[in-house]
């Protein structure tokens, strides 16, 4: 499923054109096109985090680029990553306080700032780009799939289709598409809160 890097190649040279260099929008462009060819779709997206850092240069380098900005409780994202380590420590036992600063790479305090400035970065584009860059919460998203799914659509202008709140409809990917759970069939406020069992509160400030 995945594009080789001969037709990588290949399509990067007939995208060229009168360019004199190949950044890297180019390559990320060119391979998604080509997967987006590959699956017969007519409009290729991108899942990737930190997105927000570089809304400006993605929009003006795609003038039809809309991007939606997914925010979660922060306290969430921490257990996300516990649990992404496969760590499951409760909140009474002594060694998360040492494991979950190494996660974060022991600097708790950086890495709050790093999602605060993450989250006024995408109100900000919303507020400058309010046709093509909108904020979604993801709790909202987990106790009300469908409603929410289809106001995304409307935004990007596709249509709605069921097999989107499925959780194994990822062409060439098996299992799961959430690494809260592998087997995980579809979507469920279960992630919701999940800190309450796995970060030690005193690193919940």
């Amino acid at each position: 499923q995945v594009p080789s890097m001969e037709s990588l190649l290949r399509e990067l040279e007939k995208s060229k054109g009168s360019k004199t260099s190949i950044t890297c929008l180019c390559v990320v462009e060119a391979f998604l096109t080509l997967y987006m060819k590959r699956q017969n779709a007519s409009t290729w997206g991108l899942k990737t985090p930190r997105n927000e850092f570089w809304a400006g240069e993605i929009l003006s380098k795609w003038r039809d680029a809309k991007i939606i900005h997914v925010i979660r409780d922060p306290r969430d994202v921490m257990a996300s990553l516990i649990n992404y380590e496969n760590i499951d420590f409760k909140v009474s036992c002594d060694p998360i306080r040492h494991r979950t600063a190494e996660v974060i790479k022991g600097k708790p305090i950086s890495w709050r700032d790093e999602w605060c400035r993450s989250t006024l970065r995408g109100l900000r584009y919303s507020r400058r780009y309010p046709n093509r860059y909108i904020i979604s919460q993801f709790e909202d998203i987990l106790r009300s799939p469908k409603k929410e799914v289809k106001s995304m659509c409307d935004f990007l202008g596709i249509h709605y289709q069921r097999k989107m709140l499925k959780m194994d409809s990822q062409p060439g990917w098996s299992g799961s598409n959430s690494s809260y759970e592998q087997d995980m069939k579809k979507v469920h406020t279960d992630p919701i809160n999940q800190y309450k069992d796995r970060i030690d509160e005193t690193l919940i400030f």
